[in-house]
């Protein structure tokens, strides 16, 4: 479930200087020296918000094709993170947003890269959101190959989203004839996904 929008603001202070930036650095950004215009897309897990950035962030950072997904984040962290509490604090967001900017991947097999923040900064991985991004993408025929669900009048596409802690594959479930996209609706259809390996590194330790 989610919904599109876009947010913007001139507050002066906090997000001024980072207009002004954005406004010298690229022509094609929609700012002004005293504002900053994001668009997200809306969207919650379970009920569990996600706020996808869709734009709005430098290109010349998050559309690179000769930086690496975590190159990417630095500058966002370092440079750009009045952005972040531009799209996750009071006023346009709460306590509990969870955000996915989208970014250019640098993983042959991914559909679409993400950096994941938050209130308190940026994090690895997120469940939730890779659900609802997977949702997102296909939604948006950002996936155009479906193939037959385990169930009848189902169908299931893949979709691979690079994080952080590397690439995450998610199955979303759709409803209708995967030989016709026209058909197909992911409404009401459940999505599930498969992360990176995990281990444990020491067991049995007294506390």
């Amino acid at each position: 479930m989610g919904s599109e929008d876009g947010v913007d603001g001139n507050e002066g202070g906090l997000f001024a200087a980072a207009a002004a930036r954005m406004a010298a650095g690229s022509a094609n950004l929609d700012v002004s020296p005293d504002s900053v215009c994001m668009n997200v897309v809306d969207m919650h897990t379970g009920g569990e918000a996600v706020r996808i950035v869709t734009s709005g962030y430098p290109k010349s950072v998050v559309d690179s094709s000769t930086t690496t997904i975590l190159q990417k984040r630095a500058p966002l962290r370092d440079e750009w993170d009045d952005l972040r509490k531009f799209t996750m604090f009071e006023p346009r967001g709460h306590s509990e947003m969870y955000g996915a900017i989208l970014v250019k991947p640098d993983h042959p097999e991914a559909h679409l890269g993400v950096l994941f923040s938050h209130c308190g900064g940026y994090s690895t991985m997120c469940g939730h959101a890779c659900i609802a991004l997977a949702r997102y993408a296909a939604d948006r025929g950002l996936c155009t190959t479906w193939r037959v669900g385990a169930t009848a009048g189902t169908a299931e596409t893949s979709v691979n989203i690079q994080a952080p802690c590397g690439l995450v594959r998610v199955e979303v479930e759709g409803r209708g004839n995967p030989q016709d996209a026209q058909s197909l609706t992911t409404r009401g259809g459940r999505s599930r996904f498969t992360s990176v390996p995990c281990f444990c590194l020491t067991a049995n330790l007294p506390v």
